[in-house]
Order: C-alpha cells, then structure tokens, then sequence
C-alpha cells in the first residue's frame, strides 16, 4: 500500500509556501498528496516540482461546480495532466443531497464527469461525511443510492473512515461490505470530547488503524490518504501529519 496525504490537513502551510510543505511532505515518507486546489501554480510548474521530489498527486478533491458544461473538459483534463488517477467530490450541500431538489444534477453531473474522465483513465469518486447515512429511502442511504443511480464502471466512493465511524458504522465492515465500491480511502481519526469531535493524528484517536490497514492490505488497496482537518494536541498542522506517518511506519516495522 502506499500512503498519501489530504493537502487539504496542512492548507495553512501550502498557503504560504505550496513547494516547501510539499518537499516536508516527502521527507516525512508520504508516497503521494491529494490536491484540493493549486494554490495559485500552474499545471505545468506543479507538475514539474512533483516529478523533481518524485511525489503523486494521486487524486484531487473538487466542487461540483467545476464539473459544469462549460469547465468540466478543463477541469478533469488539468487533473490528468498532473497524473491524477482519481477525482473527488468532497462535500455537497443539503440541496444536493438524496432526498432534496437538486440531488438529480448531482447524479447528472457526476455521470458526465464519469463518462470524460474514462477517456484519460480517471476515476471519478465521492467523499461522505456523516449526514449521507441519514439520507435514506427505499434503494438505503444517500451512498448506495449513488452508487446505483450513476451506474459507471469508474464511479466509486471514497469512504471517509471518521465519519463512518461518527455515523455508527464499523469501519472495517463497511470496507468488507463495500470492497467493489471503494477507490480510495481516507484515514482519518478522531476522539469525542465532551460530545464535540476533535481531530487526530492517525493513531491517536479512537480508530483501531491496525485492524483498517489489515482489512485493506487484505483488498489490495492500493492508497490510503490520510485525513485531518484541523490540527490538535497542541502541535500544528505539519507536526500533525508527521505523527500520522510515523505510527502506519512504526506499525509496519
């Protein structure tokens, strides 16, 4: 398996300076990022300083709105030419969701992304939070309805394993459930405080990361992309991401 990182844990740092935190990245012993954004480089200079720190960007979360009529080529053929084998719809707003006015141009302009993207080999996914589990009717939840209502072979989900967990699933049964399903996934740990959510550290939560990555190495997953979307436990956001890689490390020794 191989081991990215959300870009997204650490946008305090890529904000201020994109090439430094990528080269930290590398040094930390990811294999690979997920983009959210290019924060404000070309296509072609990022792609070159990857190629130079030898880093992937294996995937990259977008809006849906860059999947409209008049961006959707440039949107998904920009990812291709940073060798993105996936891309992601990360979040969506209730209207858009199962259940509410606006889910039909979501399942539109998902299957439209799907059917671009299969020229250049690209995988097209979405992301849940908590709320998709909510949204249910007579096919399940708001998930399988996607998955059965865009119907693609390069359609597939990336399940965020702390909202899995938040919405009152297993993790590492909801992999087994869902293998066929499942393009990447996201690691992200997490503790509940006094009922509020703080985000952790892969390891430092309560996730048993053990039994998820054997479950994967089982499937052949092929990325795993750590997630955290604030830092905690006093450290900052590259501090945070460092702890991460540091335990799957220590756990494979």
């Amino acid at each position: 398996m191989k081991y990215a990182l959300q870009l997204y844990s650490v946008r305090d740092f890529a904000n201020s300076d994109l090439y430094t935190t990528l080269k930290k990245i590398k040094d930390m012993g990811y294999d690979g990022i997920e983009l959210a954004g290019l924060y404000g480089h070309s296509v072609n200079e990022l792609k070159d300083f990857l190629i130079s720190i030898n880093l992937k960007a294996i995937s990259a979360h977008i809006d849906i709105s860059t999947l409209e009529d008049n961006v959707i080529d440039d949107t998904i053929n920009m990812y291709n030419q940073l060798g993105c084998k996936y891309i992601v719809v990360p979040y969506l707003s209730e209207d858009y969701c199962l259940g509410n006015n606006k889910y039909s141009y979501t399942v539109e302009r998902l299957i439209k992304a799907c059917d671009i993207a299969k020229k250049y080999n690209i995988i097209v996914m979405y992301h849940n939070h908590e709320f998709e589990f909510n949204c249910t009717n007579q096919k399940g939840n708001m998930l399988e309805n996607l998955y059965i209502d865009i119907n693609r072979d390069n359609f597939k989900l990336q399940p965020d394993l702390a909202w899995v967990k938040v919405a009152n699933n297993d993790p590492v049964e909801f992999i087994k459930t869902n293998l066929n399903k499942i393009g990447t996934i996201h690691l992200h740990d997490y503790l509940k405080i006094d009922e509020k959510i703080e985000f952790r550290p892969t390891g430092y939560g309560c996730q048993y990361i053990n039994k998820i990555l054997n479950e994967c190495k089982e499937l052949d997953t092929e990325w795993i992309i750590i997630e955290q979307d604030d830092p905690s436990m006093n450290k900052n956001s590259l501090e945070c991401a460092k702890m991460s890689i540091d335990f799957i490390k220590g756990l494979n020794k």
